[in-house]
């Protein structure tokens, strides 16, 4: 049997999907998270076991503070979890949940425009800064030349699974990234790790790191044995290239949806989490994969930017 699909941006959905995604806010209301006026959306209907974080109630509008650490928070990124489990569960394209998908990246690429054109304040001195901020430093090209290895410690040479990145398998049916039998369209970055405990003979743990800036846009743990491939993953949407990378087989996740993250910045720790990967016939290693959001999530070969990657750490 065929699939059709639409592209992302006009997707065709049943009305019940699309009744549930227009009842939630406009992209605008999920910027201005200092309005006190407006009531706080509600997260989508059956999210509530899954979901990535928290989401505390707002504050009143005279103690209203933006969260340094989580900017572009919002309940609209707790409904993308569930999406991303049932389109893994499913094996092809469900077009209300790459919707999902779609909404998130959409409110994501609003949040950091605007976090891109915020000035710089001190803390000591509310004056504004003529030079942005960490956290407010724009997404410009500069920031896309080289990535960071997203292994520490790790030299792309040394890291990356198959000869001159032949790990990457692509299967041209492949419509969405979570098509069944996919093949591997994605990279193995293997550590030297001691009997599999991923820690080095000096007993330091290998950390996941951001290739990029960019903002977390899903957080899963809490994996059990008989749970999924993934294992405990994150989301991290890359604003500069509008991409969105997936990093499994963590063994501890140290960020939180929302968050924003500059290139380097140490995501977790890496594991074994995943069904197949806590199997003593694999190595330890990081999963990770970049899809396309505006190709309906079509997965992408990253190689000659990670061959190229910085290493950090020693």
């Amino acid at each position: 049997m065929s699939l059709l699909f639409a592209p992302p941006r006009a997707r065709r959905l049943p009305l019940t999907a699309l009744l549930t995604i227009l009842a939630l806010p406009t992209p605008h209301a999920w910027a201005d998270e200092t309005s006190a006026s407006a009531p706080a959306p509600l997260p989508l209907a059956g999210t509530a076991e899954t979901s990535s974080a928290p989401v505390a109630p707002a504050p009143a509008a005279d103690t209203a503070a933006p969260r340094p650490s989580l900017p572009c928070a919002s309940p609209l990124l707790d409904a993308v979890l569930a999406a991303h489990e049932r389109l893994c569960h499913a094996g092809t394209c469900v077009p209300e949940d790459l919707a999902v998908l779609d909404a998130a990246v959409d409110f994501l690429k609003t949040c950091a425009a605007r976090q891109s054109a915020a000035p710089a304040v001190d803390i000591a001195d509310p004056t504004p800064s003529s030079q942005p901020s960490q956290s407010t430093r724009p997404m410009t090209r500069a920031s896309r030349s080289r990535w960071i290895f997203p292994v520490s410690r790790m030299r792309p040479v040394d890291s990356m699974g198959g000869p001159d990145g032949k790990g990457y398998l692509k299967n041209r049916r492949v419509k969405c990234y979570a098509t069944a039998r996919a093949g591997h369209p994605a990279h193995d970055l293997f550590v030297r790790d001691r009997r599999q405990s991923g820690r080095d003979r000096q007993g330091r743990a290998f950390e996941a790191l951001a290739v990029e800036a960019g903002y977390v846009m899903s957080v899963k743990r809490g994996w059990t044995e008989d749970g999924g491939a993934g294992g405990n993953y994150l989301l991290l949407y890359l604003p500069a290239r509008n991409w969105v990378a997936y990093y499994a087989h963590m063994a501890s996740i140290s960020v939180e949806v929302g968050q924003r993250v500059e290139a380097g910045e140490s995501l977790g720790v890496i594991g074994r989490s995943g069904r197949n990967a806590k199997q003593s016939r694999s190595p330890t290693h990081l999963h990770f994969a970049i899809w396309n959001p505006e190709n309906n999530w079509m997965p992408l070969d990253p190689y000659s930017l990670l061959r190229n990657a910085k290493t950090i750490g020693d």
